[in-house]
């Protein structure tokens, strides 16, 4: 039997091909949202103080440049007769021309003076410091000893500051430093106003007496003495007064 090749034709079966559309997406950019920051209003006291300074800085620096153009001016004057260099330069060469001294000397001489300028400027200055070092010991000093005395008659106090600016106007009027304590405090008990009595149980203040002593019999009105109860009652104190 004679095999039939069954020769079977498969077809490919191409898959449909599905297209997918991308989307593309645009990049979204996030513009930021600029806040306009509010600057701050300048006061009219802070705009006075900023105009002041514009002021002088531009006042500064009109009379540098009138300096600058006189010096320029010098120093072209001073060419024309042989003299270079800076002013003080042509100062010095100016002042040996007069006085007939050697250039070296002149320039030693300015030297020297603008040495000694600065050294007196210096000690000067060191003067100030020691000056206000001294005067801040002895203020520290005054104080201490002003809160020691205090403090031996009232433990309360902890600092000078506690008795307020009037004490600080008399002590530096002067005053002994206990004094003005006195003074502030008899100020501060003066201008406080009395407590008020406690008013206590009703009908307290109306017990009549039953005992007088000499003392307060003395001091009864006629018109009391003539009252027959305070009158026994008088009586009957004086059989016990010794």
């Amino acid at each position: 039997m004679e095999e039939l090749e069954t020769s079977v034709e498969m077809q490919e079966v191409a898959e449909p091909e599905t297209q997918v559309e991308e989307t593309q997406t645009e990049p979204v950019v996030e513009q930021a949202e600029t806040e306009e920051v509010a600057k701050p209003q300048q006061t009219p006291e802070e705009n006075a103080a900023f105009a002041r300074m514009r002021r002088e800085q531009e006042q500064a620096r009109r009379e540098a440049e009138i300096y600058r153009k006189q010096a320029e001016r010098m120093a072209q004057a001073a060419s024309k007769f042989g003299y270079q260099g800076n002013p003080d330069e042509v100062a010095d060469q100016i002042e040996a021309a007069a006085t007939g001294k050697p250039l070296e000397q002149v320039r030693s001489e300015r030297l020297q003076r603008e040495q000694s300028m600065l050294q007196a400027q210096q000690a000067a200055a060191e003067r100030d410091l020691y000056k206000n070092q001294l005067i801040e010991f002895q203020v520290k000093s005054a104080m201490e000893r002003d809160l020691a005395a205090i403090r031996k008659i009232d433990k309360t106090v902890k600092k000078l500051d506690d008795l307020g600016p009037e004490f600080a106007s008399l002590v530096n009027s002067g005053v002994d430093a206990q004094t003005a304590y006195f003074a502030v405090k008899a100020k501060e008990q003066a201008n406080t106003k009395p407590k008020p009595k406690d008013i206590g149980a009703i009908g307290a203040g109306n017990k009549e007496k039953d005992y007088y002593t000499p003392d307060e019999v003395d001091r009864l009105t006629d018109e009391e003495m003539n009252d027959p109860k305070i009158r026994a009652k008088v009586r009957k104190s004086m059989t016990k007064w010794k």
